[in-house]
């Protein structure tokens, strides 16, 4: 998992490595450098993607990775630069919280299926409207046959509004004024990115577990997971030492603050890199999941 922080927006990338420059017993036995196994021991290619012309970091990210077992995990660069007036010169570490941004899809997504194996009567393929529909009395109808699938592959064909759409907002009210906007697109076949989909998911999990979504993900995703929910949360720690964006390596000015947000099914949830690996992806957890036979953790 990478973390870091721009002025464009956080950064959190989480993907499954394997080195492939030889097995186990090419290399005469097992390995015990996680990193050198990674390919990661210095790092050079992430650092290129946070060094301005005169090679000096000035942003910064954090990456965990586990492979057999093992962990590799470091960071480079400042959570908050040497520039700001409050705390400034913060290095940014595998401990270093982050608002994750769209890596909070993937948390709703696992959700999503932990709330079809604890709910058998809603699948992939249930309309999302009848879930909601005492919240949205009136939708337009072209979006009543809109599934949960097609919300999560972001085929649901509705509009995309700029930017993809609020993060923040009073949910109910928003998702009624959304949802009564005619479909631009056909279900199940045209793809748009957008927060909308999983905003929706939030509000279809609010209903069918008759709890808030933060409160029901804590308890049936994080917690089972094994996850610090005192860290992994969408609480923002105070301006005064939060993890700032900048706009990139010669960006001098104050950093910006991400705050709370109200829609954290798309992109409001906070962790460190070393937290997140923690759902240890793609395989998630056996708390969680029964593992695919093909996946290696």
């Amino acid at each position: 998992m990478l973390a870091g922080s721009s002025r464009l927006g956080s950064i959190c990338l989480e993907s499954g490595l394997e080195h492939v420059a030889g097995d186990g017993a090419a290399d005469g036995g097992q390995r015990t450098d996680p990193q050198r196994d990674l390919g990661l021991s210095e790092g050079a290619g992430l650092r290129r993607l946070f060094r301005g012309q005169s090679g000096a970091v000035r942003y910064g990210y954090a990456y965990a990775v586990g492979y057999n077992g093992q962990v590799a995990a470091n960071g480079y660069g400042f959570a908050r630069s040497p520039n700001e007036p409050q705390n400034g010169n913060k290095a940014f570490t595998p401990t270093t919280r982050c608002n994750l941004a769209s890596i909070s899809k993937a948390i709703t997504g696992i959700a999503l299926e932990v709330l079809i194996r604890k709910y058998p009567s809603v699948t992939l393929d249930t309309p999302f409207w009848p879930l909601i529909s005492s919240m949205v009395p009136n939708p337009d109808p072209s979006v009543k046959p809109v599934t949960l699938r097609n919300l999560a592959t972001m085929k649901s064909g509705m509009l995309t509004p700029p930017d993809e759409g609020p993060l923040s907002g009073n949910l109910w009210p928003y998702l009624n004024m959304y949802l009564a906007q005619p479909l631009v697109g056909t279900p199940g076949v045209t793809y748009s990115y957008n927060n909308e989909n999983f905003t929706i998911l939030q509000g279809v999990i609010d209903q069918v577990t008759g709890q808030d979504y933060v409160t029901w993900v804590t308890q049936n995703v994080l917690v089972p997971a094994g996850i610090d929910t005192s860290i992994f949360n969408p609480n923002p720690d105070p301006i005064a030492t939060a993890t700032l964006l900048y706009g990139g390596p010669s960006d001098t000015r104050d950093g910006d603050y991400f705050g709370p947000l109200d829609f954290v099914a798309p992109g409001g949830w906070i962790s460190t890199a070393q937290e997140l690996l923690k759902f240890r992806w793609p395989c998630a957890t056996p708390a969680l999941f029964r593992r695919p036979r093909s996946a290696r953790c």
